[in-house]
C-alpha cells in the first residue's frame, strides 16, 4: 500500500480532457491513465471502458461489503475476482496487486479473514471510482 499519494505525470502525450482538472487533486487514488490509453489505443476507447467500470463497480463495491456482512466469501470473491480482470487495464501495479491478493485471500480464508482486507482496500476503490467518474464526466 502506498504511504503518499501518487503523482499524475503530465509530460507524457495524455489527451487533455483525460487529465486533472485544477480543480481535482492532482494525485491518484489508483487511476492509471497512461497505462489506459496504451491499453485501449483511443480515448474514445478508454472512455467506453471507463463507463463500463462506473457501472460495474457502483454496485460490485456495496455488492463485496454485503457479501463479507453475510460471511458469503463465495460471493464475494466472484465479484472481487470480476474487478481483477478489467483493473489492469486502467489503475496503477500498486491498486492491482493489492485487489489480487484480496482476491486470492477470499478463495481460501473465511469472511473473518477477508474483511479486514477489504476494510483496508474499499476506500481506495471507492476513491478510484470517484476518480473514474470525474473523468468520464469531463466528457
Amino acid at each position: 500500500m502506498l504511504d503518499k499519494p501518487v503523482m499524475i505525470r503530465t509530460d507524457l502525450n495524455v489527451p487533455p480532457v483525460l487529465q486533472a482538472s485544477a480543480a481535482e487533486p492532482a494525485w491518484s487514488p489508483g487511476l492509471d491513465v497512461t497505462k489506459g490509453m496504451a491499453m485501449m489505443g483511443s480515448e474514445a476507447a478508454l472512455r467506453t471502458i471507463l463507463a463500463a467500470v462506473v457501472d460495474s463497480m457502483a454496485s460490485d463495491l456495496p455488492g463485496i461489503a454485503a457479501a463479507l456482512a453475510k460471511d458469503d466469501v463465495a460471493s464475494a470473491n466472484r465479484i472481487l475476482h470480476a474487478i481483477k480482470g478489467y483493473l489492469p487495464i486502467l489503475a496503477t501495479d500498486a491498486l492491482v496487486d493489492q485487489v489480487t491478493r484480496v482476491e486470492a485471500t477470499s478463495k481460501t480464508e473465511s469472511a473473518a479473514v477477508v474483511r479486514p482486507l477489504w476494510a483496508d482496500l474499499a476506500p481506495r476503490l471507492d476513491a478510484l471510482l470517484t476518480e473514474i467518474r470525474c473523468v468520464v464526466a469531463r466528457a
